[in-house]
C-alpha cells in the first residue's frame, strides 16, 4: 500500500481509487488503511484542493477510529477542519 500520489489533484486521485474499488479494498485492513490515509493527507495537506474532499476525508477518518491512535498529521490543515 505504499502508493504515493504524484501529479494528481487529491480529489481526482480519490475518485479514481474509489471508481477502481481500491478504497473499499483498503477498508479490509483498518490499521493499514489508517496509516495510508494519514500519509495521503500529509502528502496533500499543502494543496488547497484537499479541502474539496474534506467531508469524505472526515468520514474516512471516522471509519478508521481507534486505528488512528498514535498516528500524526504532520502539516497544518488550515483548509480542512478535523
Amino acid at each position: 500500500w505504499d502508493v504515493k500520489p504524484r501529479k494528481t489533484k487529491p480529489l481526482q486521485f480519490l475518485r479514481l481509487w474509489h471508481a477502481a474499488g481500491l478504497l473499499e479494498f483498503m477498508h479490509t485492513d483498518r490499521a493499514r488503511y489508517a496509516q495510508w490515509l494519514v500519509d495521503f493527507i500529509n502528502s496533500y495537506s499543502g494543496d488547497d484542493g484537499i479541502s474539496d474532499y474534506s467531508a469524505v476525508l472526515e468520514g474516512e477518518l471516522a471509519y478508521c477510529g481507534d486505528a488512528l491512535r498514535g498516528l500524526c498529521v504532520r502539516k497544518v490543515l488550515i483548509w480542512m477542519p478535523l
